[in-house]
């Protein structure tokens, strides 16, 4: 299981991929993700394939955010390199439940 971090302050680029691709900022845009992961994969035939493991906000409509999401990444790469993605791919390791919420049980 990936580490996800905090979408706040921003992540370290690492990954030489990252940067091309602007992801990690895409990711940041939406408020109902708490800590990502992205990861930028391209074979040897240049397909690309991006993944991105997610933690949510209790509440959030988790199919209408993956579908937004995937849909900005795919928006933003064409805008920034002219390529296709093969991929796009969202997990969804944790739904976050807020602190108060809890206590209040």
């Amino acid at each position: 299981q990936r580490r996800l971090r905090h979408g706040s302050p921003r992540p370290r680029l690492h990954r030489p991929h990252r940067r091309l691709f602007r992801v990690d900022t895409v990711v940041e845009q939406f408020d109902e993700v708490q800590k990502y992961d992205t990861d930028v994969v391209i074979d040897k035939q240049n397909n690309v394939t991006i993944n991105v493991a997610i933690e949510v906000n209790e509440g959030c409509v988790i199919k209408e955010l993956t579908s937004k999401l995937q849909a900005k990444i795919k928006e933003s790469v064409k805008t920034a390199t002219d390529l296709e993605l093969t991929a796009v791919d969202i997990e969804v390791h944790k739904v976050e439940i807020k602190k108060e919420e809890i206590e209040n049980e």
